[in-house]
């Protein structure tokens, strides 16, 4: 019985010691307003906010941009640099599945810097300052120590382009998650893609979609799980029925590059009938060809 009551009789002692010391402990309260935009948040559906991305944002036909402003950044932490380029200006021609053109000019004197194309699943690229000419299969994987050369049109048109939402079933599923950052709340929409022959889901691409305004601010492509691809855009404006991002920041961890449009949208026309020459550029007389396919032989 003694040693009962003596075990209670520490347990008591124990609780006003503990009581005294989170009473005179000092305490450290933050007060501070939830951003507007969490306030602002909406609510969605799965299935609603596939049919935002398919009907607000995809099903372009073709994009004509006349006046953007571009900013290219080469290298990456791993390789223990950045280099970033002087700003430009430029205009595009884009045109669902996969064709695109891309003319980058000098800001002062309004000369081609770099132009580029893809159709048909062949790819070229016009370098006036090296005097080549590249071209290839768009599907060749670029491994370039220089980073400008890495760049492909079939990137820009990724990012350019917003494609749909799959909707077959037998082939692609697609999961909705929450997400926030210290300014807003997103939606995040992944699309998975059934592999064939198997029954292992491979994680395609994610879509996130800030919950104030109901808009794709962030892209995310996936190839064997890791991301190949990240974009992000800037608030977007109206162009006819759809959408357009007022910036679109494309950014490849693999081929180590950056490259940032700052699009005009007073320059935006959607589903414009384009010329079938539009997408090609012509190798200019006495410049060197460049056939990527060759250089991976050697």
């Amino acid at each position: 019985m003694t040693v009962v009551k003596r075990t209670l009789n520490s347990v008591g002692v124990l609780l006003v010691i503990l009581a005294g010391i989170s009473c005179s402990a000092v305490k450290e309260r933050r007060v501070f307003e939830a951003p507007v935009a969490y306030t602002e948040a909406q609510t969605a559906t799965l299935p609603e906010l596939v049919e935002l991305v398919n009907q607000r944002y995809s099903g372009v036909d073709s994009l004509t941009v006349a006046k953007f402003q571009v900013e290219f950044t080469g290298g990456s932490i791993e390789d223990g640099y950045l280099e970033k380029y002087r700003q430009a200006k430029g205009y595009l021609v884009a045109e669902a599945p996969g064709s695109i053109f891309v003319n980058i000019l000098n800001p002062l004197t309004s000369s081609s810097v770099l132009v580029m194309a893809a159709r048909d699943e062949r790819f070229q690229i016009w370098i006036p300052s090296r005097n080549q000419f590249v071209t290839g299969r768009t599907d060749v994987e670029p491994d370039e120590e220089n980073p400008v050369y890495n760049v492909r049109p079939s990137h820009i048109l990724e990012g350019i382009l917003i494609e749909p939402v799959p909707l077959d079933g037998a082939s692609y599923k697609y999961y909705l998650e929450e997400e926030q950052d210290s300014q807003y709340k997103y939606y995040v929409l992944g699309v998975l893609r059934l592999q064939e022959g198997s029954p292992v889901l491979e994680l395609v691409r994610k879509v996130w979609i800030e919950r104030s305004r109901m808009e794709i601010r962030r892209q995310q492509y996936y190839h064997g799980g890791v991301v190949s691809s990240q974009i992000r855009y800037g608030t977007a404006f109206p162009a006819g029925e759809k959408q357009v991002a007022s910036t679109v920041a494309i950014e490849r961890p693999i081929e180590r590059y950056t490259i940032t449009f700052q699009i005009d949208p007073e320059g935006v026309r959607l589903n414009r009938e384009l010329r079938a020459d539009a997408f090609q550029v012509k190798q200019p007389a006495g410049s060197e060809l460049v056939v990527v396919e060759d250089r991976l032989k050697k």
